[in-house]
């Protein structure tokens, strides 16, 4: 049964409103009765994704965004915000075939460097995704971008030799030297090839710890589950891993600050998160975090203790930082100072 236009446009109208004067929440609430008047209307379905995921949450954004590449599959753009959310909330692999999905569809529109850009976070995702690596070789090679190509050509080849594929790998590295003749990186690569060594894999770019955080934060809270004899986590290490979650998710917003600033501008500034590294060392940070989490995946709560406040002395100013360094100290036996933190 067909809805009610004219109460769909005015809910739609004040949803767009909120959503400009960043009220997220009731954006979200007028967006959800224009879906109550048509359910499956694409642009209601993105706009109550979008301010879901401005309220962080994000697998209510993922179900939204979900259900519009059913009623649009041949847009680009709800694939690409389901990919983002997977990897936000660390399914990886999922979010590289997802990226995967985008690109094939921006590609078909024509859309050449939407993608390239997701091509570029499948490898990033996965280094050993052959067709990304195949997909972006041939379009950089058509766009002149030769030394790009042949980077492209190199991970395939050394894919291809990994999987004993050495007649391939000779034949794309041979190609490679025609696309760019004299490429030293290219005749090295074929050069060991033919004596027998092997190539190394490809590897993860810059710029992809935070979905490898998050992945192994969901993967520390699988294991806390399994081994806990009541369904679910007690509150205590839900709120550990509320926090550690939290702290994950800060390196989706926290790259590079010059790249961080232009991508995300006014709208980060109006949100109150846009300085927040602009003034802190965002490698050692990066470089700690990582740390954390591993070494409390690993039980090793006094390590992760030094690392959690090294990335604070780096400039890390995060309330779920504080709030783990508290449940750290709590592990290790040194209460007084946990309760500062807590």
């Amino acid at each position: 049964m067909s809805g009610n236009e004219e109460r769909f446009q005015q809910a739609m109208n004040q949803g767009h409103s909120a959503a400009w004067d960043q009220l997220w929440d009731r954006a979200a609430a007028f967006y959800r009765q224009a879906l109550e008047e048509f359910p499956d209307h694409p642009k209601t379905l993105t706009s109550l994704g979008l301010a879901m995921y401005q309220l962080q949450d994000y697998k209510e954004a993922l179900r939204y965004y979900q259900q519009a590449t059913k009623v649009i599959p041949d847009d680009p753009v709800p694939f690409e915000k389901v990919a983002e959310l997977h990897e936000r909330l660390g399914n990886l692999e999922q979010a590289a075939d997802i990226f995967m999905k985008a690109a094939e569809l921006y590609a078909k529109n024509r859309d050449v460097d939407k993608a390239i850009e997701a091509w570029t976070r499948v490898t990033g995702l996965n280094p050993e995704n052959l067709m990304a690596h195949s997909r972006l070789a041939v379009v950089f090679e058509r766009l002149g971008r030769k030394q790009q190509a042949v980077t492209e050509y190199l991970a395939i080849a050394s894919l291809m030799q990994h999987s004993g594929e050495i007649p391939k790998a000779v034949q794309t590295l041979t190609h490679a030297i025609q696309v760019l003749p004299g490429s030293n990186e290219a005749g090295q690569a074929l050069a060991y090839i033919k004596s027998g060594q092997l190539l190394p894999k490809p590897i993860r770019p810059r710029g992809v710890t935070g979905p490898l955080l998050m992945a192994q934060v969901k993967k520390l809270e699988k294991s806390k589950t399994a081994d806990s004899a009541a369904p679910g986590l007690d509150p205590i290490e839900a709120a550990r891993q509320k926090a550690l979650t939290d702290l994950a998710g800060i390196l989706f917003e926290q790259e590079d600050p010059e790249e961080q600033s232009a991508r995300r501008g006014l709208q980060a500034i109006v949100q109150g998160t846009g300085q927040l590294f602009l003034k802190a060392d965002h490698s050692k940070i990066v470089l700690h975090l990582t740390q954390v989490i591993d070494l409390q995946a690993r039980g090793k709560s006094a390590e992760a203790i030094d690392e959690l406040e090294r990335a604070m002395e780096a400039g890390l100013d995060n309330p779920a930082a504080d709030f783990d360094l508290g449940l750290l100290m709590s592990d290790v036996g040194r209460l007084e100072s946990a309760i500062r933190h807590l």
